[in-house]
């Protein structure tokens, strides 16, 4: 994958990722720390702040994965995807863990 494509995927989760307005399940303060792409597996490393755990609730924690892998499902390059929070990987608030999710 060339730099441009994974500049957009940085830049779709950021935008994701900005809840200034309110407007969206994820958490507010929530920082894009890194993200990665291993073209051989074709596996989406999305590292993001510990922020990203400030919430509860099974439907919030749903949603917010949903938008999570709808995101990374739109790059057709990416077959797997994973969520780490501050580098390592860790279950979200309600259990759910990402990693290697399969995407398509």
């Amino acid at each position: 994958m060339d730099w441009i494509k994974l500049l957009i995927i940085l830049l779709s989760f950021v935008i994701f990722f900005d809840n200034s307005a309110g407007t969206n399940v994820v958490p507010h303060n929530v920082n894009v720390l890194s993200v990665e792409f291993q073209q051989t597996s074709g596996h989406l490393i999305l590292n993001v702040c510990s922020n990203v755990l400030n919430y509860g609730g099974t439907l919030f924690e749903y949603y917010f994965v949903q938008q999570l892998t709808s995101i990374a499902a739109s790059f057709c390059d990416a077959q797997y995807f994973t969520l780490l929070i501050s580098g390592e990987l860790r279950e979200l608030p309600e259990g759910i863990m990402l990693y290697r999710f399969f995407l398509h």
